[in-house]
């Protein structure tokens, strides 16, 4: 009998055919060890921050950033809200299809309704506006949940992926709603709180948060300490404000591993800045 506890189970924003998907499943291909496991889809990205941080999957896979519409800001509310971890990231190109049931759009049917995550209306903003001006935007949990919902819907189509398109029997309409601009979304791959950063590889890439006042420079101040010591800022996200109103928490990768800076860690700590690790892990090939 197998033992569930050595089962590696990996949550993803479901359902089956999302983009998260395709990353979970390339996360599961790439791994070393054989210790099995299930991908297990979740409902939203809070869900997936859940059931990593309470121990039901071991994994969790969540969007952090998309070449074109920017930082996904319920992954980073998530970070605020769990204790876990960063162990990994994933690169996913992003190549968005327009589906319509079978038959759909071939016998004429008007489009009255586009269903899609609402990150995508804005990466594919050109295409609809050209093609479907009219048509209602309906924003969905994932691009695998619009596909789902559209399929029911006798004037709706969904945006989402050639995987879903697949997984739901719909048939593609049209291919690369992104106008052929570069699209990838960067994925992170989260472990509960208890995890330990992996070794230094040489090329690594850290994730910190910190909080400065909500007040004039206090931003530039906090960076200034990165130039000084000759830290590689590769990204700079801010949480939304309404989670703290008298402060502002940002995110930020720096190339290097954690063990690499501890004179960064250092000077933040004396300038009084409150920050926070969330992980030191093997940098991906970066396509952002």
């Amino acid at each position: 009998m197998n033992d569930t506890k050595t089962m590696t189970n990996i949550a993803y924003l479901g359902p089956e055919g999302s983009f998260s998907h395709i990353a979970a499943y390339l996360h599961a291909a790439d791994r070393s060890e054989q210790l099995g496991g299930l991908l297990k889809p979740a409902k939203s990205i809070r869900e997936v921050f859940e059931v990593v941080e309470s121990g039901d999957c071991r994994v969790g896979i969540v969007p952090y950033e998309n070449s074109l519409a920017g930082n996904i800001a319920e992954t980073l509310e998530g970070f605020d809200r769990h204790q876990v971890q960063i162990a990994g990231e994933i690169y996913v190109p992003i190549n968005h299809v327009l589906m319509a049931r079978p038959l759909n759009v071939q016998d004429g049917n008007v489009v009255r309704r586009v269903y899609s995550k609402y990150e995508v209306f804005g990466q594919c903003h050109k295409w609809l506006e050209k093609n479907l001006p009219e048509a209602e935007h309906v924003s969905c949990a994932s691009t695998a949940d619009a596909a789902r919902l559209a399929y029911k819907d006798g004037n709706g189509v969904a945006i989402g992926s050639q995987l879903a398109a697949r997984h739901f029997k719909m048939d593609i309409v049209e291919y690369d709603l992104s106008s052929g601009a570069d699209n990838f979304t960067r994925f992170l791959v989260i472990v509960s709180g208890d995890y330990l950063n992996p070794d230094c590889t040489l090329n690594d890439k850290t994730t910190m948060r910190f909080t400065v006042p909500h007040e004039p420079g206090a931003l530039v101040e906090v960076l200034k300490i990165f130039c000084v010591l000759n830290v590689n800022l590769t990204h700079l996200a801010l949480v939304p404000k309404a989670l703290f109103p008298m402060s502002r928490a940002f995110f930020v990768d720096f190339s290097g591993h954690v063990s690499q800076h501890t004179d960064l860690l250092c000077a933040l700590t004396a300038n009084g800045i409150a920050f926070e690790i969330l992980g030191s892990y093997p940098r991906a090939e970066d396509l952002l």
